[in-house]
């Protein structure tokens, strides 16, 4: 239980973050946000803790707030210290406590749930669901957050797979709607659902408003799909939108810090305005980079905001914590 391996967890944690990343506490951040009193625009602008697995939560909320965000994404996955499973009940307390003192908003919770699996699997991931919309609720009862996953699959399999994955996601609109816990899959470069056409039929098939889509171009890009048609296309049923690069070429994924790349952001941030797009725009650092040597989780998580932050505020979608 987290009371007793959050504080093994955010000690040992603690260490790391202080030894490699200084806590933040060394580095010139951004203060013009972190001084500000944030409003709870209707656009959020996060980072996500998956590329800050080694900083104990409560210590990343601190940098990120500091830095200039104003949003944050937890991890449920089973091996990551805020996994439903191993969180007390003042494990929970602590953590909302202590996002309140950030002034955090939690738009969404990130799991890991592939859709094609055996029916004892199936059933786990329900109960994974559950305890996830659980999470969010004492987490943030206000404005519980999004469950966003990958939904797992090979892309060549799509045709055949494709009203099994309806049946089944239809078992999680179920299950999502028990706990009153919105659901946004996400495609994925190498997923069953990786195309912008088959996500849109996806969801409108489920036709249910517990089953919405996680926006995520990096995973379209290397496919060389219209960049604004899928924003066209999806925005509409997306309730949530993770942003990172693709520098990968001819089939090849190499996936980057949002602004390292050739994404049009500013087109990007003008859609999510013309389509009156209510969610957060969430940074997120695939594992390909938090997992190599040497990884700066602060370093990356100060260099994505200050290459988003000017076309954010420039476009209208955020207002920089004003």
């Amino acid at each position: 239980m987290l009371n007793h391996s959050t504080h093994s967890i955010n000690r040992r944690q603690a260490v790391k973050a202080f030894a490699v990343v200084g806590l933040g506490l060394g580095i010139p951040l951004n203060t013009k946000s972190a001084t500000v009193e944030s409003k709870k625009n209707a656009i959020s602008f996060g980072f996500s803790l998956y590329g800050m697995k080694d900083v104990a939560p409560t210590d990343a909320f601190r940098i990120l707030k500091r830095i200039g965000y104003d949003a944050v994404e937890l991890v449920c996955m089973p091996d990551w210290s805020t996994a439903p499973e191993n969180l007390s009940k003042s494990d929970r307390v602590t953590l909302k406590q202590e996002l309140e003192v950030s002034d955090l908003q939690l738009p969404a919770l990130m799991e890991n749930l592939p859709l094609l699996v055996s029916k004892d699997q199936r059933l786990k991931h329900l109960d994974r669901i559950k305890a996830a919309g659980e999470l969010g609720h004492d987490l943030s009862p206000e404005k519980p957050p999004v469950l966003e996953t990958i939904m797992g699959g090979k892309g060549k399999d799509w045709p055949t797979v494709k009203n099994e994955m309806v049946d089944e996601l239809g078992h999680w609109a179920k299950a999502a709607e028990a706990c009153q816990t919105i659901v946004a899959v996400k495609p994925h470069v190498s997923g069953a659902v990786h195309a912008p056409e088959p996500a849109d039929w996806l969801v409108r098939q489920v036709n249910s408003p517990w089953i919405r889509l996680a926006y995520d171009y990096s995973h379209y890009q290397i496919g060389n799909y219209d960049f604004e048609k899928s924003l066209d296309l999806l925005l509409p049923n997306s309730v949530f939108v993770h942003v990172k690069d693709n520098l990968g070429k001819n089939g090849k994924v190499q996936f980057a810090l949002p602004g390292e790349g050739d994404i049009d952001y500013p087109t990007y941030f003008k859609a999510l305005m013309n389509h009156k797009y209510q969610g957060t725009v969430m940074v997120e650092v695939s594992s390909q980079l938090w997992r190599k040597e040497g990884y700066d989780p602060v370093a990356a998580a100060k260099a994505s905001f200050e290459n988003l932050e000017p076309t954010l505020i420039k476009t209208g979608v955020w207002c920089g914590g004003c």
